[in-house]
């Protein structure tokens, strides 16, 4: 197998097969690190925290079984002084046959990874900010152009200085979010006729080892598209002006932000034309990204209708695997001169469709609060990712977002829910300067209503709220989904009292949407078991009533509960694992108002409070399969996932030439617990060379590699317990003998 280019450890995890019922697509898993970590709360993962510490917590990475494609993975709760963290990450697929295999990496070594973010993330962040460089963009730092170059991600941008002029500058990031080596490598008058008063929006191609540029230049009069040749990527020669405006005739008077594909030996051009009141995108061919063919209109001014209709400019393209173009361009509404970023689709680049807005200002939430311009946009494992401007009311900067499909755009953290997920919260936020965040990229937050810094509490997965029975509740500010839907939490009540319904959860909608409430209530008699009730309206607003005479839910213990109904009038209750016997009663419902989704207390009129502690809720668009309602409680009361750390060394000798010398060297590895050799070998002649990848062999011991002449070893000391990814490498072996 492959594994993840430069990580130092890894440890490799399995998620239990015998906890999952049916094949499960895009699930959440949580991952426990603590000294009780896994299924069998056996295994000491506080070494991770060793390494990492509080400040390092998001170089980390989780793969699937092949060792490289990453899972988007939010961080809930870290805490290295008690050596305690809570993970969520989105698995492709959980299989029901055999265990899945994950892989989690971390190394203090790395850079912040950017498949890993923490639930008050944004759902974008800022990458380049003004005076990065520090002279050429003072002012403002606008309009990249982004390539993945092997390992390297390479930006050039426009930079605007304190003489207010524009010139390109150039920085390098190993993942697209840490930017560094900024340096100016296009200057005006480089050209010296067209380009003598500012010079900017590049749009770079590789075209073999040649890098390729074309970017706008102005003059004072003219506006023009120039074209130059780089073998590094930062110095350019041959500045030729290539497209002059006007060419089309009246609807590119100006002409802006040229965007350059070459697919085979056609170049393709989309660029932006002012006809002196509209903004419209132009499209052109080449051969030779020289000589361009007449340019005609393919997206004009209010193609998407109400966000478009002052201008459309600054389109970005990709073409998917289907052979389909996806386009990005901002929309400049006339109302109040608003931008936003539209998408829209083509089958050949010309003929463009279904228009629609994606992005609007404050998606960031600072840097981008005035306005957002469309970016470059890269696909990587099939994730979205663009640079796009943002703009504060004062200056411009670059920002960085993600999406799974080009059309929501989402933090990492975020797209760990995005299976039908309406919202997510994880109810560890301090309610007195916080609302409860809902961490799925719609940002449903809940408010907390007379709660304080006191009612954040040790929950079960992290922190929790704790209600205290009188007049604690959570307020959300949206209506519930209207068709099938499920609602999930974590339970601990303190009274369970014949006198009182608990009502976790309650929604009196808004048209078209659901009335739903779930409920614990005692028939029973003080301190007895509860029943549950889940209750849903149809789509003919009968009330069908589920009610578990069976739920065992008791006092000061936690329960994961969880409630499911399908427009097909099937209304189901769990309590942990398992599905509960159930009495259905239909009515017609009855409701005295519309309010938004309440926690903790009735929707209506503030009564039936809930007395305990609230973790971990969830509500969807779906009705969850029983299959996955388990998997889930298994994942929460961390009872699904188990450590696997492996308990081999593997590598190759060489030669002093870099030739495979098999097992003919004199390398052994020794468990230091009863010294029995994992793997040895021996070199006869010459001087040999090794690099080994060393892995733990078992939780507790250490293992020991060494390499030498007998009675001259030097041996490398390795904690077990994980995968280390530690590569050691010796010259030092000559002459005979073996161990």
């Amino acid at each position: 197998m492959s594994y993840l280019e430069g990580w130092g450890n890894i440890c490799r995890m399995s998620i239990d097969h015998t906890k999952v019922n049916e094949t499960l697509i895009d699930f959440p898993v949580l991952i426990s690190l603590s000294s009780t970590a896994g299924k069998d709360n056996d295994y000491d993962a506080t070494y991770i925290f060793d390494e990492l510490g509080d400040t390092d917590k998001r170089k980390i990475a989780v793969t699937t079984a092949n060792g490289t494609t990453q899972c988007p993975v939010e961080i809930e709760y870290w805490d290295a002084t008690e050596e305690k963290a809570f993970l969520w990450t989105k698995i492709p697929t959980v299989y029901s046959g055999i265990d899945t295999t994950l892989y989690l990496y971390y190394d203090t070594n790395k850079y912040d990874n950017y498949y890993v973010g923490m639930s008050e993330d944004a759902q974008a962040q800022l990458v380049v900010d003004r005076a990065s460089e520090g002279t050429y963009d003072a002012t403002d730092a606008y309009a990249s152009s982004v390539m993945l170059d092997g390992s390297t991600y390479k930006m050039w941008y426009d930079g605007l200085d304190n003489s207010a002029v524009w010139r390109i500058i150039y920085t390098e990031s190993v993942d697209g979010i840490n930017w560094t080596d900024y340096e100016m490598v296009i200057d005006i008058d480089e050209e010296g006729v067209y380009d003598t008063d500012d010079v900017r929006y590049p749009s770079v191609i590789k075209d073999g080892d040649l890098y390729k540029i074309w970017y706008q230049a102005e003059n004072g009069s003219d506006y023009s598209i120039m074209y130059a040749e780089s073998y590094n990527g930062t110095t350019w020669s041959g500045h030729q002006m290539v497209l002059a405006d006007s060419i089309e005739g009246t609807n590119d008077i100006r002409i802006y932000a040229p965007y350059v594909r070459k697919e085979g030996t056609t170049y393709k051009m989309w660029y932006s034309g002012w006809d002196t009141t509209y903004i419209k995108i132009l499209y052109t061919t080449s051969t030779d990204g020289k000589n361009w063919a007449t340019p005609q209109v393919v997206i004009s001014e209010g193609s998407e209708g109400a966000y478009d209709d002052k201008y459309a400019w600054l389109l970005r393209v990709y073409k998917n695997d289907s052979g389909n173009y996806e386009g990005w361009y901002t929309g400049r509404r006339g109302s109040d001169n608003k931008c936003s970023i539209i998408r829209c689709t083509s089958t050949n680049g010309t003929g463009w469709t279904n228009f629609q807005k994606v992005m609007d200002a404050g998606l960031e939430g600072t840097s981008d609060s005035d306005r957002v311009r469309a970016g470059h946009v890269l696909v990587e494992n099939s994730i979205y990712r663009m640079w796009y401007s943002g703009f504060d009311g004062s200056d411009n900067r670059i920002l960085c977002t993600q999406s799974p499909d080009g059309i929501d755009w989402m933090s990492q953290s975020q797209m760990v829910w995005t299976n039908d997920y309406f919202s997510v919260h994880h109810m560890n936020q301090d309610p007195s300067n916080s609302d409860a965040l809902d961490s799925t990229s719609t940002q449903r937050d809940f408010d907390f209503r007379n709660m304080n810094s006191n009612d954040l509490v040790d929950g079960k997965i992290g922190k929790a709220s704790h209600l205290d029975g009188g007049d604690d509740y959570i307020q959300s500010n949206t209506y519930g989904p209207s068709g099938d839907l499920s609602f999930e939490a974590i339970i601990k009540t303190d009274l369970i009292s014949s006198s009182q319904i608990q009502r976790i959860m309650c929604n009196n909608s808004a048209p078209n949407g659901k009335h739903f409430s779930f409920d614990i209530r005692d028939q029973i008699g003080s301190g007895g078991s509860a029943e549950l009730s889940f209750w849903v309206d149809d789509s003919t607003s009968n009330q069908i009533t589920a009610i578990s005479s069976d739920a065992p839910i008791e006092e000061n213990s936690y329960y994961y509960i969880a409630g499911t109904f399908n427009e097909g009038g099937t209304v189901k209750c769990f309590v942990n694992d398992a599905l509960k016997d159930i009495t259905v009663n239909t009515s017609f419902g009855t409701y005295s108002s519309d309010r938004d989704i309440r926690i903790g207390c009735d929707a209506d009129d503030l009564t039936n409070f809930f007395d305990g502690i609230i973790d971990e809720i969830r509500i969807s668009t779906t009705d969850r399969t029983p299959a996955w309602i388990k998997a889930t409680y298994y994942s929460n009361f961390n009872q699904l996932l188990l450590f696997n750390p492996l308990s081999y060394l593997e590598g190759q000798c060489t030669d002093r030439y870099g030739v495979p010398m098999g097992v003919e060297c004199n390398v052994v590895a020794l468990d230091d617990v009863n010294h029995s050799i994992l793997t040895a070998g021996t070199s006869t002649s010459g001087t040999g060379r090794f690099s080994l990848r060393i892995f733990g062999k078992e939780a507790g011991s250490k293992v020991l590699v060494t390499y030498g002449y007998p009675g001259d070893y030097q041996t490398f000391s390795y904690l077990a317990g994980a995968e280390y990814m530690t590569t050691i490498s010796g010259t030092t072996l000559s002459g005979g003998g073996g161990y």
